[in-house]
């Protein structure tokens, strides 16, 4: 009975060996014709015949090694265990230094093949194939049922129930205790700009994986390939991800991302309300002025649905909002979003480097833009204007100059998928400190020199005005109470020689009239001289109208 029991076993292990021989020298053909088409497509016929024909030989090379080696060496030790000693020994030996000397794999991978060569080792030295599959398969089912488990709980997940995501994240933790894990990013602030890498890593090639698409293979080491492990990055409810891979990117998020092969987080977005301040921006106003002001800018990124025309309008503008006119992301949360806006609003990222700082983001570009925006409008406003706004905040000068800010930023703003809430200037100080005219001292000294040459002309043309005119009022003063003298005189004649007639009337009358004459001869640069000469002589001719004549004056 114990016999036939051994001989049964024996009997299957035999099948066994020839099964497992079979399906290994079946999968060795079968990655050689994968392998083959691949190459064909990617390299052309010719190209592709070679490669599949060096592959073909380093398989045949490292099968024949493995294959041979073992009996070669039974020949010259004669010992019964030899041949599956020496092939347990030299696939322990690849598999052990693969390990030790893959990069992030650290002591995790290489405990980890330590492990599974010693139970499958021992499965196979307690009964060779029937040993592996009744001890050292169930051991092994064990350890990666208890790795599931463990991962779906230590794992984040978006949604808990998607049998898709639990997937993912087991092999996210497979790949982990193996040591090949993809990086592994976590968002650890709620107001982060970028995405902490907490584990390194670099793919795995999937070598029975479809070939990607063109858009995909752009910046990928491997472009047939890939990766047989996802990666992960990690954010808030709030917070979306901007993806790069060679020269593509694309935003994912918000909540657990699985990457892929070449995947790089490179920008997080807030998609709650922002706020950016700037202190102390330096700007002129329109007489050259220096002055100092705070701007206060309020945005996000746009969530309301686009009627038709407006779509349409900033379409034209940035052709990146092809598909942004509704929110069709993250809709059943408080922070939904259109993934073309968010795309437009990160390419305004600048990767110049700025001075004494780091790359200018998104959202401090918008921030610039207000700062560009302020500056144009202190540069149209007086120097009146902007004091009144400082000593009143809700005055019109003030209204008057958010008004202009916000007009010259909001269509931009929403043309790369911001929406502008708010905007404000305030703060203003007119500032004489050393420190400040030290650093623009040239351009404060062309501006005052400037105002002043203007000033002065000003001054002199108002001066100049004032004396001709004042001039002119005391010339016409002058005439007009000489005027007056004449009348009021030739009155008293004409009542002296009404009242006394006789020849003493005449001589005082001519005395008189020729005191006259002089008078208004003296007067040679009045324009009134002829006329006041003709009236003088009118009343002469009056006076002595009844009288003999005594010569003419």
């Amino acid at each position: 009975m114990a016999g036939t029991l051994f001989d049964m076993v024996e009997n299957a292990n035999n099948l066994l060996n020839i099964a497992v021989t079979g399906v290994t020298v079946a999968a060795l053909f079968f990655c050689i014709f994968l392998y083959s088409i691949k190459s064909i497509k990617n390299q052309g016929l010719s190209q592709g015949i070679y490669l599949s024909f060096v592959f073909f030989l380093e398989i045949i090379i490292t099968a024949g090694l493995f294959w041979e080696l073992p009996i070669l060496l039974s020949k010259i030790i004669r010992y019964s265990g030899v041949i599956p000693f020496t092939r347990w020994l030299l696939l322990s030996g690849v598999v052990i230094t693969h390990f030790y000397f893959r990069k992030y794999s650290e002591k995790r991978g290489l405990t980890s093949a330590f492990l599974h060569l010693t139970v499958l080792i021992l499965g196979w030295y307690i009964n060779r194939w029937i040993g592996i599959l009744f001890f050292s398969l169930p051991l092994l089912f064990i350890f990666y049922y208890a790795a599931y488990c463990i991962a779906l709980v230590i794992i984040p997940a978006s949604n808990p129930e998607d049998r898709k995501e639990k997937h993912q994240r087991y092999m996210i933790f497979l790949s982990y205790v193996w040591g090949m894990q993809m990086p592994l990013w976590n968002v650890v602030a709620v107001n982060a700009k970028e995405a902490d890498k907490r584990i390194d890593g670099k793919p795995v090639t999937n070598p029975f994986s479809r070939q990607q698409s063109p858009s995909q293979l752009r910046g990928n080491n491997n472009k047939n390939r890939a990766a047989l492990f996802p990666g992960m990055i990690r954010t808030d409810t709030h917070q979306v991800v901007g993806i790069i891979n060679g020269k593509d990117f694309r935003v994912e998020g918000p909540g657990v991302i699985f990457t892929k092969s070449g995947d790089e987080p490179f920008e997080i977005v807030d998609l709650r309300n922002q706020i950016k301040k700037s202190t102390s921006i330096h700007a002129f106003s329109r007489e050259g002025i220096p002055l100092l002001a705070d701007v206060l800018v309020i945005f996000t990124i746009d969530r309301e649905d686009w009627p038709r025309e407006l779509f349409h309008q900033l379409g034209r503008s940035n052709s990146w909002l092809g598909k942004g006119k509704d929110v069709n992301r993250n809709t059943g949360s408080t922070f939904p979003y259109s993934r073309p806006r968010v795309e437009a609003a990160i390419r305004l990222r600048s990767k110049r480097s700025q001075p004494n700082s780091g790359n200018e983001r998104w959202d401090d570009h918008v921030l610039s833009m207000a700062e560009q925006a302020a500056r144009q409008t202190f540069a149209e406003r007086s120097i009146k204007d902007l004091w009144q706004a400082r000593e009143n905040e809700n005055s019109n000068a003030s209204e008057a100059i958010t008004r202009n800010i916000k007009n010259l930023i909001e269509t931009p703003l929403r043309e790369n998928g911001i929406r502008l809430i708010s905007v404000k200037a305030s703060g203003f100080n007119f500032t004489d400190k050393k420190e400040q005219r030290d650093k623009d001292v040239e351009v404060i000294e062309q501006q005052i020199a400037t105002w002043k040459v203007e000033r002065e002309r000003e001054r002199e043309m108002a001066l100049a005005d004032a004396k001709a005119e004042a001039e002119s009022l005391e010339e016409e003063a002058r005439v007009y109470a000489r005027s007056l003298l004449l009348t009021a005189v030739m009155e008293g004649l004409e009542q002296a020689q009404e009242h006394h007639p006789g020849k003493d009337q005449e001589a005082i009358a001519q005395v008189y009239l020729e005191a006259l004459k002089n008078m208004i001869e003296q007067q040679s640069d009045s324009s009134y001289t002829p006329e006041a000469k003709a009236e003088l002589q009118k009343y002469k001719d009056a006076y002595f109208a009844n009288a003999p004549k005594k010569g003419a004056l």
